[in-house]
């Protein structure tokens, strides 16, 4: 029996919601263990473990499961501030003000056990900002449901003190290198984008304290009262500097303001073709046109920028895929650097920051 407190009603539901019985029918269930004053609840979809431990009044320890399903909607249901849990005949009790609730319950001895990392031959110490920062710059770029599955993973290389994240779906890349985290030994590995998203799904204070640890086949991330743990992805991540290019030409700078503007509005456009494509033309001035196959579809508009000089140039890009990019950009000012058979660099006042999208033949 144990009495906790409603406060975190929402972190539990993040619990019951990773709950995933694709794998195995036993994943539908989370597990609930109370001893010490304390309840953790945790959940598996077999491929990674998630918990949450809370402080509770516990007079009596007890381990059980139930339907994730089930326990989310309840929590939601409830409007009190404590809930009372008895476990009474394979049958748990909840009691919350008024509410009452009866729900079969299973051992849980035979939920699987959580893996751990016994000896991490890699760590990164950070606030949860950071984390954030971490992981949020390169994500979007991840590939989804590629045969390729390495790229949809983000790849973390620890080198030198040096952590770099980078993603890419083979038409665009992110790469930021961050030089201010604590760390330990080296290591690539290619970590699952689900790992970061569980523990920011947490909302935990920003100055939070986390721990990363890697072994070579799994990573796990700890708070003070979270623990996720997941196996990393499988396969040799590409050798991405072979496609940032070597030599900075065609640049053009933009107001970022302005141009992420501008880009929103000649989206909404765009997305009446099958394909659709935003066309710079630049010469002494920067055109920006919907590129439309049979006429159509015809919108253009000249975009004040300063140009680099050289040579007139025509290039067409998924205008998804750039305003991904320039939401990724903090300064004022952003430098695309346009090229029609390499990749299109995108810089900021972040040198860290390397940002790439393919260019679309028009």
């Amino acid at each position: 029996m144990f009495t906790m407190s409603l406060d975190n009603k929402s972190r539990i539901q993040t619990i019951c919601n990773h709950a995933n019985s694709k794998i195995n029918p036993i994943f539908e269930l989370v597990l609930i263990e109370a001893k010490n004053d304390e309840v953790t609840f945790s959940a598996s979809n077999g491929a990674q473990y998630n918990s949450l431990t809370l402080p509770a009044q516990v007079t009596t320890q007890t381990s059980f499961t139930l339907s994730g399903k089930r326990l989310s909607a309840v929590l939601n249901a409830l409007s009190a501030n404590n809930a009372k849990l008895e476990v009474k005949n394979q049958s748990l009790f909840m009691k919350s003000g008024r509410s009452n609730l009866k729900s079969p319950i299973f051992n849980a001895s035979d939920y699987p056990s959580a893996p751990v990392i016994a000896k991490p031959i890699a760590s990164i110490k950070c606030t949860i900002a950071q984390l954030a920062a971490l992981f949020n710059s390169a994500s979007y770029a991840v590939a989804k449901n590629d045969v390729r599955n390495y790229l949809c993973h983000v790849n973390l290389s620890i080198d030198n003190q040096i952590v770099t994240v980078c993603a890419t779906d083979g038409h665009r890349l992110s790469r930021l290198e961050h030089t201010n985290l604590t760390c330990k030994g080296s290591g690539n590995y290619l970590v699952p984008t689900s790992l970061m998203s569980a523990v920011l799904s947490q909302n935990l204070d920003d100055k939070e304290v986390v721990l990363i640890e890697f072994d070579e086949q799994k990573a796990a991330i700890t708070s003070r009262d979270t623990s996720i743990i997941s196996v990393l992805g499988d396969g040799q991540y590409p050798d991405i500097a072979r496609v940032i290019p070597s030599s900075k030409q065609h640049g053009v700078t933009f107001d970022l303001q302005e141009l992420r503007a501008t880009v929103k509005r000649f989206q909404a456009v765009a997305s009446l073709e099958k394909a659709p494509i935003i066309r710079f033309d630049i010469d002494s001035e920067v055109n920006m046109s919907v590129f439309s196959s049979d006429k159509t579809n015809e919108f253009s508009e000249i975009i004040e920028a300063q140009l680099e000089d050289g040579e007139p140039i025509s290039v067409g890009v998924n205008p998804i895929y750039l305003a991904d990019a320039l939401a990724k950009q903090t300064s004022e000012t952003v430098t695309i650097y346009f090229n029609q058979k390499s990749a299109i660099l995108i810089t900021c006042d972040i040198i860290e920051l390397v940002t790439l999208v393919m260019p679309i033949r028009v």
